[in-house]
Parts: C-alpha cells; sequence; structure tokens
C-alpha cells in the first residue's frame, strides 16, 4: 500500500515518515520516497544519499518505456503492455540503481535545488522522473511504500495528489497548520483523495481541544504527544529516534492496522491517470512538443493484466 506523509511546513511530517519507516523495516523490506524539496530522510535514516531521480529524468522514461515505440513519454504518461515495471523488492533492477538500499528499506529520493536552478526552475519541474515511478510501480496491498511528500499544498499540482492508497495529513495545534489542513481537505473531497489526520505535537489537553474545535474527530486517526525526545532526533541522534519509536509503537501499530485494512483500486487509478494525462497534454504538452501525447495512450492496458 501507498502512504503519502503530508502536511505544512514544520508540522513534523519528516520526523513521522522517518519514524514509520523504520517500524516498517523491522518488518519486512519497506520502499521509502523522499519527495521534499528539502531532502533530510538518508541522514535520519543512516542511509547514503541516493541517486537524484530528477538528475536522470530522461534515462528514467527511456528505462520505463524502452519496449513502447512511437510515443514522447512525459510524467503522466500512462503504462502500456510493453512498459517496464517495478516492484518493491531488494533485487528490482530499477532499485538497485537509483535507490540506496540499506537496513530492509530502499530509499529514492528526487532531489532538491542547485545553483543552477536558482531562479529558472520550480519544484514541479523535478518530479517528473517520480510521477512516472509511480505509474510503473507495481505494489501489492502487503507491500508498503512511504512518502515524505513536499509541504503544504505543493504535492497537488502535478499528477502525484493520485498516487497514494492513503494520506496521513500531519496537524499541529497551530492556526497556521489547522488552516492548511482545512484547505487540503475541500480538495480531498472534491477530488476523492483518501486520507485521515495525524495529530502531532500534542502538549497538553488544551492543544486537543484546540484541534477538535476545527478538526472533525473521524478524521483524525492517531495523536503523537509533544516529546522532547524528537529534538534529539531532529538533531540526529539514532538512540534518540529508537526511544521515540519505542514510546510511539502503539501509533504507529493503529495507522499499520488502518493501512492493513484498505484495498487497492487499480481501476480507478488507472482511469483518474488517463484523465490527468490528457487534461496535462491538451493544456500545455502537446503543443509544447507538437505532437498529440494526449492520444498516446495503450488503450488496451489494464494493471490487473500485469500484476
Amino acid at each position: 500500500m501507498r502512504i503519502g506523509i503530508l502536511g505544512k511546513g514544520g508540522s513534523g511530517k519528516t520526523s513521522i515518515t522517518t519514524t514509520l519507516a523504520i517500524y516498517f523495516a523491522k518488518q519486512q523490506f519497506t520502499l521509502v520516497i523522499d519527495a521534499d524539496q528539502n531532502a533530510n530522510i538518508a541522514r535520519a535514516l543512516e542511509s547514503n544519499p541516493p541517486l537524484s531521480l530528477a538528475d536522470h529524468e530522461e534515462e528514467i522514461f527511456a528505462y520505463l518505456h524502452q519496449h513502447r515505440e512511437g510515443i514522447t513519454p512525459i510524467g503522466t504518461t500512462p503504462p502500456g503492455k510493453n512498459s517496464t515495471f517495478i516492484r518493491v523488492q531488494e533485487n528490482d533492477p530499477f532499485l538497485k540503481k537509483y535507490a540506496s538500499i540499506n537496513n530492509n528499506h530502499a530509499l529514492l529520493q528526487v532531489g532538491t535545488y542547485t545553483s543552477d536552478d536558482v531562479g529558472v526552475s520550480c519544484y514541479h519541474g523535478k518530479q517528473a522522473g517520480l510521477e512516472a515511478v509511480f505509474h510503473h510501480l507495481l505494489d501489492t496491498e502487503e507491500d508498503i511504500v512511504l512518502t515524505d511528500s513536499t509541504a503544504g499544498l505543493d504535492s497537488l499540482g502535478n499528477s502525484l495528489y493520485l498516487v497514494h492508497d492513503i494520506i496521513f495529513y500531519v496537524v499541529e495545534p497551530t492556526e497556521k497548520s489547522v488552516s492548511v489542513y482545512k484547505q487540503f481537505k475541500d480538495i480531498a473531497q472534491e477530488k476523492n483523495i483518501h486520507h485521515k489526520v495525524i495529530a502531532n505535537k500534542i502538549y497538553d489537553e488544551q492543544d486537543m481541544t484546540y484541534l477538535l474545535e476545527h478538526i472533525d474527530e473521524q478524521d483524525i486517526l492517531v495523536t503523537f504527544s509533544f516529546d522532547p525526545t524528537l529534538r534529539r532526533v531532529e538533531q540526529g541522534d539514532a538512540n534518540a529516534r529508537e526511544t521515540f519509536l519505542k514510546k510511539h509503537e502503539q501509533q504507529c501499530k493503529q495507522i499499520e492496522e488502518y493501512v492493513r485494512s484498505l484495498s487497492k483500486d487499480w481501476k480507478t487509478y488507472h482511469q483518474t491517470l488517463i484523465e490527468t494525462h490528457k487534461k496535462s497534454a491538451q493544456e500545455w504538452y502537446d503543443e509544447y512538443y507538437n505532437e498529440k501525447l494526449s492520444e498516446q495512450i495503450d488503450t488496451e492496458f489494464r494493471y490487473e493484466d500485469v500484476l
């Protein structure tokens, strides 16, 4: 299952992502994706920084579409019968090349800004490779794929909004954090994005009362308390991270139980991807490439067939 962790910058989404990554990796091989421009997860997981997907976008497209003819692939291009796919397995060729594999997890990383990007690039332009990876990822309901997404609402600006089976939105008891979540929820309801709230940095009963005044209680799945240990975690103390995990193991179990109760819907995913691809192509890419990318879809392809 694909789990997306979203939240306002500073809400603690990276700490939650890392905690869950360690928790799941104790049980099974786990794919972790750092999709935030502030790439911090490699250090937190004591992994070597993997190759930047943004820096290898064209070769990623070539790898995934190498057996297809007559198409100009972009990030939203739906797969076809002859596409190359990625599995959540330690010996998967794509992960062996682009991921950092360590401690029973594989870490993929979009990458961050360089001096060449200043003034001329937006982060959405760096995420096309990751979009293509998700759309060619054949994960099962037993697999765990965990993504630390960009802050706020930024991940809704491309096809990454549709790739997760469940999004956990991390909310802390502040006016700004609640406000950003409410904006997300309005869009999530319109687009049928399945999500739950992780209440984070809860110091006392007053904090929880504040959240419940602004967020429906049924939307909140678990609560992580304000914990001084987290400061040590954010300073890179590996022992503190293990301590934090032990203190919040029950919350991790609740999240796991919820995730395990869900089912994947490949048919809806594929239909939404096709609609998104056509819209992107017709609004911009068809004219840019002077080709009908909106028509370069394998109409006979079904995810269920290749699974």
